[in-house]
């Protein structure tokens, strides 16, 4: 089977992202950098604070600060919007084990498939 990468391109046309938005990501780089430590719990000495700003730390909170809670007699219980970052993340995190655990899956990797 040959590829054609032209025909590909052209059929990607419509589905084009204006470079603003772009932009827009590569800003965003470091909140997200920041939501992954805090919800991954990651240890201080594997963070790389190089990677993020104040001004990201202060987005992070300000994202917390919007999830919205109920108490109840048991205690705390979050109700998380799903166009909050934190469960956006837990989404995207837990996607990639749910495609990997799938049942009736079209191609299942045998001992001879070799990906480089």
């Amino acid at each position: 089977m040959r590829f054609d990468f032209e025909k590909f391109a052209e059929n990607l046309e419509p589905y084009k992202v204006p470079d603003d938005s772009a932009i827009k990501r590569n800003e965003q780089a470091g909140l997200a950098t920041v939501v992954k430590h805090v919800w991954l719990h990651t240890p201080t000495e594997q963070i790389n604070f190089d990677s993020f700003s104040v001004d990201d730390v202060k987005a992070a909170l300000e994202e917390m600060e919007q999830i919205p809670l109920i108490y109840d007699e048991g205690g705390e219980t979050f109700i998380c919007e799903p166009t909050n970052l934190f469960p956006v993340y837990d989404m995207l995190f837990g996607l990639g084990y749910k495609l990997a655990n799938i049942k009736n899956k079209r191609f299942e990797l045998s001992e001879e498939d070799m990906f480089i």
